[in-house]
C-alpha cells in the first residue's frame, strides 16, 4: 500500500505542477454497471478530457482492486481536485468519505448520497428516458394492446422508475398496456431468444453489456419486433438509446478545470446531450419511422426545464 503511495506521490513531485493540473480520480464499479455500456463510456470521457485539457488523471476499478477503499483514501489525502463514481460500490465509497475531504469535489453518478456539500449527485432523465421508449414501441406497434418485452442483464430502482413512466405513458386512454421483464444471463440466452421471438411483442428492449447484445443478435432475425438497445457501438438492426457517461465524465472535468460552478443535483437529458437516440437505416420505410420517434421525443424536450 504504502509503495503505491510513493508512486504517486513522486509522480506529483516530478511532473504535475500543483497549482496548474487538475487532478482527477474516476473510479469504476464494473461488476454492477453494465446496462448501457457505463464504463466503457465513463472511460472514454476520462481519457477524451485528459486529451483537451491540461489534467492528470487516475482509474480505479472497484471490482478488480481488492484495495479500491483505501486508494480512494490515499487519492484524497493526496490532494485529488475532482473524484467521480460510476456503479453502487464506487458511489457508496466516495459518498462515505466525501465529509472528511472538504477540498475533494465528489460526484456520485445515478446514486443518492446524503453528505456534505463537496457532493454532486448526477443522473439521467428517467422522464426523457420513458419518453423516447414510448415514442420508440407506439412507431412499430402491431397490436392493439401493447406488449414489450423488457429484457435486463441487470435491474436498479431508476430502471424500474423508467418502467413504471413508460406503462404510465402507453396506457393513456386505452389498454393497459403489457411490459414483461426478463432476465438476461449468458445460459439461459438462446431460450430466451427463441421464446420472445414466439410471443411477438410490438417491441423488444435489450438493456445489457456490450457483449451480451452482440451475442443477442446473433440469434435475432433482422426485421422481426422493433429492436431498442442500449449504449454505444455498430448498430445492425433497430435503435439504440445511449446514457452519455462520456458526456457527463467530459463535461464535469471541463466545468471542474474552468472553476463553473457545478450544482449540487444535475440531470442530463436530451437538451444538454445526456442522452441520445441512434439508428439503423435498413430502409426508406424504417428511416422514417426512426426519424419520427427522434422528432417526437426531442422537439418537447427542448421546451422543458433541465439541469445542465
Amino acid at each position: 500500500m504504502l509503495k503505491v503511495f510513493a508512486i504517486l506521490s513522486l509522480l506529483f513531485v516530478s511532473s504535475i505542477s500543483q497549482s496548474s493540473v487538475l487532478k482527477v480520480a474516476l473510479f469504476l464499479d464494473s461488476g454492477e454497471s453494465q446496462s448501457f455500456s457505463a464504463i466503457e463510456l465513463a472511460r472514454r470521457g476520462l481519457m477524451e478530457a485528459e486529451r483537451d485539457f491540461n489534467v492528470f488523471t487516475q482509474i480505479v476499478d472497484m471490482e478488480r482492486d481488492a484495495r479500491a477503499e483505501d486508494i480512494a483514501t490515499g487519492l484524497a489525502n493526496n490532494g485529488f481536485d475532482l473524484m467521480i463514481g460510476v456503479g453502487s460500490r464506487a458511489a457508496e465509497t466516495l459518498c462515505s468519505m466525501a465529509s472528511q475531504y472538504y477540498q475533494t469535489h465528489f460526484v456520485i453518478v445515478e446514486k443518492s448520497c446524503f453528505s456534505a456539500g463537496n457532493v454532486t449527485e448526477m443522473s439521467f432523465d428517467a422522464l426523457s428516458i420513458a419518453d423516447a421508449i414510448s415514442q420508440f414501441v407506439q412507431v412499430h406497434r402491431v397490436s392493439s394492446k401493447l406488449r414489450i418485452a423488457w429484457i435486463e442483464e441487470q435491474s436498479s430502482p431508476r430502471l424500474n422508475a423508467v418502467q413504471d413512466l413508460l406503462k404510465e405513458r402507453l396506457s393513456l386512454g386505452r389498454q393497459d398496456a403489457v411490459l414483461k421483464t426478463f432476465r438476461l444471463d449468458r445460459d439461459r440466452l438462446i431460450p430466451l431468444t427463441a421464446r420472445i421471438k414466439e410471443e411477438n411483442y410490438d417491441a423488444v428492449i435489450v438493456l445489457a453489456s456490450a457483449p451480451m447484445q452482440d451475442m443477442w443478435l446473433r440469434y435475432w432475425p433482422k426485421g422481426q419486433s422493433a429492436l431498442l438497445l442500449s449504449g454505444p457501438g455498430v448498430l445492425p438492426t433497430g435503435m439504440r438509446l445511449i446514457k452519455k457517461f462520456d458526456h457527463l465524465v467530459y463535461d464535469t472535468i471541463r466545468k471542474s478545470k474552468g472553476q463553473l460552478p457545478i450544482s449540487q443535483n444535475v440531470t442530463y437529458g436530451f437538451k444538454g446531450g445526456g442522452l441520445e437516440l441512434r439508428f439503423a437505416r435498413p430502409s426508406l420505410s424504417a428511416e422514417s419511422a426512426y426519424e419520427k420517434v427522434l422528432d417526437l421525443v426531442t422537439r418537447p424536450i427542448l421546451t422543458r426545464q433541465s439541469v445542465n
